[in-house]
């Protein structure tokens, strides 16, 4: 009778400690509380080549956006945030590429499936699809298919990253005159159009 007592509350201790894991575990998506991107913890880095042979990576220092109740992405680039490690160069592509003066911010614009989500991160960490959304650059929406990882981090905190690079082609927003203005400016036989960019945002339960 002792053993089977002592099983007994082996099992409702077990039972205990798994309801307790599912709990801290469980991402409430769908509460009245929007999901805020924090600042610190992402990223929006881009790729430029030139003479198709030197390639050198910059980001964007600020970003911005959030998570609603409905599932709405939205994500916000501050363009005047460039950074290429080269101050004169930050501002010619403020000026001929961004005119940050007329466009100072772009945005991405997304919907995810926020059940199927929830239920895909309650039975693992990651959960790897397909985003599909619209990056409205300059007035020019374009349609992206980005193959991201949704990573649950913990009860208030989500991470979407780009699995690989993004490709955008500066034609698609209308930005060949400003590039080539910047090629003559710097004496380069060739700036690449394609664009690789990559990503790594952070949602955080507010």
């Amino acid at each position: 009778m002792k053993t089977l007592y002592k099983k007994i509350i082996v099992l409702l201790s077990l039972i205990i400690t798994i309801n307790i894991i599912a709990a801290e575990k469980e991402i409430n998506f769908t509460n009245k509380n929007n999901w805020i991107l924090e600042k610190s913890s992402s990223y929006l880095n881009f790729t430029s080549i030139k003479n198709n042979k030197i390639v050198e990576v910059h980001r964007f220092n600020k970003l911005s956006g959030e998570i609603n109740k409905d599932g709405i992405v939205d994500v916000v680039i501050n363009l005047k945030s460039v950074n290429t490690g080269i101050e004169i160069r930050d501002q010619r592509l403020q000026e001929y590429i961004f005119d940050t003066k007329k466009y100072p911010t772009a945005i991405f614009s997304a919907h995810i499936d926020v059940d199927k989500i929830l239920s895909k991160l309650y039975q693992n960490p990651v959960y790897k699809t397909i985003l599909e959304g619209y990056l409205n650059l300059k007035e020019h929406k374009v349609l992206l298919k980005i193959p991201v990882d949704i990573k649950y981090l913990s009860n208030k905190r989500v991470q979407i990253m780009s699995t690989s690079p993004i490709m955008l082609n500066i034609n698609d927003f209308k930005m060949a005159d400003g590039l080539e203005k910047i090629k003559n400016l710097v004496n380069l036989d060739s700036i690449g159009v394609n664009i690789p960019v990559n990503f790594k945002v952070v949602f955080i339960k507010k």
